[in-house]
């Protein structure tokens, strides 16, 4: 799987936990618009992003979801993970609902970063 830099990235995490409970609603879909729109001043082509997220299987999904958490972890900022966390709570909060399957991908998002940052610590 190659590297994808932090808008993509973010956009792959936004999308799967937006679809995390089965669909993408209007409101999820504003918030990864907006997210869009905050990080890119191009109008980027993401027919294949989004293909790559469809064809994922069940059992490739957290894999999937932990690389591209990575990606964006090792491309951002601590700023702007910290702003990022704040476009993720804005999703799942979107629908009123907070199913586990998005608290689950919220809490491999959160991990995922933490070990990445103590890797990264204990190899400088």
């Amino acid at each position: 799987m190659k590297k994808s830099n932090k808008i993509i990235a973010g956009y792959h995490l936004l999308t799967m936990l937006a679809t995390a409970e089965g669909h993408l609603d209007a409101k999820s879909d504003d918030v990864i618009r907006e997210y869009l729109s905050v990080e890119s001043l191009i109008r980027l082509n993401l027919d294949d992003e989004l293909d790559q997220i469809i064809t994922l299987t069940e059992s490739s999904f957290d894999e999937h979801f932990a690389n591209k958490a990575r990606d964006f972890y090792d491309d951002s900022s601590y700023e702007e993970r910290e702003e990022f966390i704040l476009f993720a709570k804005d999703l799942i909060r979107a629908d009123d609902e907070i199913t586990d399957e998005e608290n689950s991908l919220y809490r491999l998002l959160l991990k995922t970063w933490r070990s990445r940052e103590e890797e990264l610590k204990a190899n400088s």
